[in-house]
């Protein structure tokens, strides 16, 4: 994933959160608002019944209008209020207050009936025997607050004719006072009971609100900060890397693995494989730059060598031609049975070493040789054939294999390539003492050939590697130094390179790459 897309990611994670902290937050708000009204309906529904308790009360007590009227404006406003939030509370509560509240109307309009009702009968009686007069302010004060008291007291003072009535009125005005504050008892627990759950709803609602507001805050602020540690983080600390690999590069130290390959796809991601690939490149370049001066060094060294070895040469040809006839004509002159021993001991070791120094003089002008080669097709695997034949001796028990290609054609100079090859196999039976094995390999490289020269030799020493194509550079007792410097100077004069790979004891391997021929 991109940076961008991880900021915009993280981003919208956040606002997500934060989103939904508000979303729940407006719908609690909502569920808060609602049971407020809620409580606040059931607060009012619980005060009116309150009020209409206690009026209920005082009209018993001292029988005023004013009270009964009171009594009936309450449940007036009760009735209308229940009768607009009732159906849409959608509570069996509330419908069972409404039912309450009717019922209870209607009992105390019957106590209202039953009342009057009373008066008229207690005023008949007084009208028909003064002797009642006397008790019916203190019956008609007490009629509504103790029927039955009224009605053991009036019983043996009424007429005859009234007194029936009035006690089965007076009992039938107490059972309905007594259910009528059955019924306000009821009335009042129900709204008591609305009022407790809507406050209970309305805590519940506030303990929501907190919990979310305690989760969802502290939540949408870790996301939002751990992402955005999270990516500073990452980016700043690959970006540190990608300052010190590019400080580095600036000092001129290149490296193929400068940094660790970063499986991330953002941009930093993106560079971090860009700067690897940059150094791999540079790297690449720096040795490849690093070879050429070392080949370019290499070429001005055999040039300055071969210039002075080329004079050299010529200035001893000539003198070592003459000791050589000299020495070959006074051999001859000797008698061969009068002369001594030690004089035809000296004319032989004058012949081999006047031939030794006439072979090194023949190196120094090979090496020397500024002649440019003849190039001409020709076939490489015949010519190691050619040089395996020359360069490895009777009756030594060295194995020769060729492997690879049956035939590969190069453009070459045959003498020089030939040379080149009785040098390299000859150093590997050198190497390799009274017993081994040379196997030269040939093959093709696209529009190049290759061919390997390893041997089981002893191997050349790690800090010697680099000296061994340097001219008169050799570890042999008897050694010129000069047959690997001529091997390189042939080798770069076709356009060729020659590299060299070597293990102590276990053996070198020589690489030869030339031109291909079609």
């Amino acid at each position: 994933m991109s940076l961008e897309r991880k900021i915009i990611a993280s981003f919208l994670i956040s606002a997500g959160l934060v989103g939904a902290l508000a979303l729940a937050g407006g719908f609690t708000f909502v569920e808060i608002r609602r049971e407020i009204i809620a409580l606040e309906l059931s607060d009012t529904l619980r005060g009116k019944t309150l009020l209409l308790r206690r009026h209920e009360k005082n009209y018993f007590l001292y029988g005023e209008a004013e009270e009964r009227a009171e009594v009936h404006r309450q449940l007036d406003e009760l009735d209308a209020t229940l009768r607009v939030e009732a159906p849409r509370a959608g509570s069996p509560a509330m419908g069972e207050l409404a039912g309450n509240v009717r019922e209870y109307r209607e009992r105390f309009e019957r106590i209202e009936r039953l009342a009057a009702q009373l008066r008229g009968r207690l005023a008949g009686a007084e009208a028909v025997d003064p002797h009642v007069r006397s008790f019916l302010p203190l019956a008609e004060a007490v009629l509504l607050e103790r029927p039955l008291v009224n009605a053991e007291v009036l019983g043996p003072l009424l007429p005859p004719a009234t007194r029936a009535a009035v006690v089965a009125d007076l009992t039938a005005l107490d059972r309905e006072i007594s259910g009528l504050r059955r019924n306000g008892e009821e009335t009042l627990l129900i709204a008591q009971d609305l009022d407790a759950t809507a406050r209970a709803k309305v805590e519940r609602a506030l303990a929501r609100s907190q919990t979310a507001a305690l989760v969802l805050v502290p939540l949408s602020l870790f996301v939002g900060v751990g992402f955005l540690v999270a990516i500073s983080h990452s980016v700043v600390r690959r970006l540190k890397l990608l300052t010190a690999v590019i400080e580095r590069t600036g000092q001129g130290e290149f490296s193929a693995d400068a940094l660790a390959e970063d499986e991330a796809n953002d941009e930093v991601g993106v560079l971090v494989r860009a700067v690897n690939q940059m150094e791999r490149g540079l790297a690449a370049r720096d040795r490849e730059l690093a070879a050429k001066n070392e080949e370019l060094l290499q070429g001005r060294k055999l040039a300055a060598i071969g210039t002075l070895a080329s004079g050299v040469a010529h200035e001893l040809n000539n003198p070592l031609n003459n000791i050589s006839l000299a020495a070959q004509i006074l051999a001859r002159a000797l008698p061969t049975a009068g002369a001594a021993p030690i004089v035809r001991e000296t004319l032989d070791d004058i012949l081999s070493q006047t031939q030794r120094v006439k072979r090194i003089v023949g190196d120094l002008l090979e090496f020397a040789r500024e002649k440019p080669p003849e190039l001409r097709p020709t076939d490489l695997v015949a010519i190691v054939r050619e040089a395996a034949a020359r360069a490895i001796p009777a009756g030594r028990a060295i194995t020769f294999r060729l492997a690879g290609e049956p035939e590969a054609r190069v453009l070459a100079d045959e003498h020089l390539i030939t040379q080149v090859f009785v040098n390299l196999i000859a150093n590997a039976v050198d190497a390799m003492g009274a017993a081994g094995a040379v196997t030269v390999t040939v093959g093709r490289r696209g529009e190049r050939v290759q061919a390997t020269v390893a041997d089981t030799g002893r191997g050349i020493p790690a800090d010697e590697l680099s000296k061994v194509f340097d001219p008169f550079f050799t570890t042999k007792e008897q050694g010129t130094g000069l047959g690997l410097a001529i091997v390189y100077n042939a080798v770069r004069k076709h356009g060729g390179s020659v590299d060299v790979r070597s293990e102590p004891e276990r053996g070198t391997t020589f690489t030869i790459t030339l031109p291909g021929a079609t």
